[in-house]
């Protein structure tokens, strides 16, 4: 008679936790699913927020879906395997994560919009102190802040104005975090602004009204040496005449006594 063989192979440390981590994620994934179909079910019926942003019949027939999941959990859900669990999952969260979606933008809409009114206000009140703290600012630096703030308005109010006319259970038409992505640009603005620097003085003016105030000093001095040339030239012309006109009496003198 042949002896039975037992095994003695002892399993290595990274035997075990492979195989408790398996058992964890299986029991991860059976909770995952039976707490969505639950907690799911009780907000479809319960909660005001997502009733809004669903229809009737949306609700009934996703309702219908969860129970079905929820009796295939019952009756087979102990034997599936963890990747057959998290695809169970998926089927539901697929559906119900649309809705979830539009119920999370519903409530935290408002609260972007305030926020995005408070960023243009202190943009605008931003650029009015700066204007005094630095008068050399002009219209075309204050652009810098005041396109970005207009245009930001405008895509707000032309927004806010879709999404009042578009049903609640339809996709949002713009989202919260659409809203928030917007604000660093007009802060990014008001920096720039802030960081304009005071205009140099004109110094080629300057030099240049210095360069003809010495031209000017010069062409006077050599005006002035021109005209006392002038007037010394004068003078000795008048010189030589009186000698010539006494030179012409005496010798009209000289003649006169000659024929006497």
């Amino acid at each position: 008679m042949r002896a039975l063989r037992v095994s003695t192979r002892v399993i290595s440390q990274e035997e075990y936790d492979a195989r408790e981590k398996k058992i964890r994620d299986r029991a991860a994934a059976f909770n995952a699913l039976e707490s969505y179909i639950y907690t799911t079910r009780e907000k479809l019926e319960s909660k005001p927020e997502l009733i809004e942003v669903t229809t009737k019949e949306w609700r009934e027939s996703f309702n219908e879906k969860l129970g079905a999941m929820g009796s295939w959990l019952d009756e087979d859900g102990f034997e599936a395997s963890t990747e057959v669990l998290k695809e169970k999952l998926g089927e539901l969260t697929t559906v119900g994560d649309a809705a979830f979606y539009r119920m999370k933008q519903a409530l935290d809409r408002p609260e972007a919009i305030k926020k995005a009114r408070a960023v243009v206000r202190i943009a605008e009140e931003s650029v009015q102190n700066l204007t005094k703290k630095m008068s050399w600012l002009n219209e075309s630096h204050t652009q810098i802040v005041t396109n970005k703030t207009d245009h930001f308005t405008e895509w707000l109010d032309n927004m806010t104005k879709q999404q009042e006319e578009n049903p609640p259970h339809e996709d949002p038409v713009f989202s919260v975090e659409d809203v928030y992505r917007r604000f660093p640009a007009i802060e990014e603005a008001i920096k720039k602004l802030s960081r304009v620097p005071r205009p140099l003085p004109p110094k080629k003016e300057k030099e240049k009204k210095e360069g003809k105030g010495e031209n000017a000093t010069a062409s006077d001095e050599g005006e002035a040496k021109e005209g006392g040339d002038s007037e010394e030239g004068k003078s000795e012309e008048g010189e030589d005449k009186e000698k010539k006109e006494e030179a012409e009496e005496q010798k009209s003198e000289d003649e006169t006594k000659s024929e006497l």
